[in-house]
């Protein structure tokens, strides 16, 4: 069911869109969650297009209970995604940028571009900044 959400709201590769209903937005993290997909889970909430049409569909708030996994129970899937490294980097990249994201959403690709040469955003193993993070 969440592929299909993904497809249909333009936030797969092949429909991206910037239109994306803030609606959509708030569930595909809980569909995930509730079939216990954490990878999909992380390759979505962790990826910069995710933080990007989030913030600017106004939805910067939920940003860190995204993360964080808050909307789902807890479980050993659930565990193990808070402890995964990819995670934690995105919850404090987002953690100390949060203010910014709230004021000026479309700040969040030059926030990451900020970032050390080293992190998660500027590593030249990560994916060109529009695209969902396959890590």
């Amino acid at each position: 069911m969440s592929e299909f959400f993904e497809c249909r709201s333009g936030l797969s590769e092949e429909t991206f869109s910037w239109q994306v209903p803030p609606g959509v937005l708030q569930a595909l993290p809980f569909f995930w969650g509730l079939a216990e997909d954490m990878d999909e889970y992380r390759r979505v909430v962790c990826s910069l297009r995710y933080l990007m049409l989030k913030a600017q569909a106004g939805l910067a708030a939920e940003l860190l209970g995204d993360l964080r996994a808050a909307q789902l129970p807890d479980s050993p899937a659930r565990r193990l995604y808070l402890e995964h490294p990819h995670v934690r980097e995105v919850t404090e990249f987002v953690s100390h940028s949060l203010h910014l994201f709230f004021r000026s959403p479309s700040l969040v690709l030059q926030q990451a571009l900020n970032e050390p040469a080293d992190s998660w955003p500027a590593a030249p193993t990560c994916p060109p900044a529009w695209c969902c993070s396959r890590r």
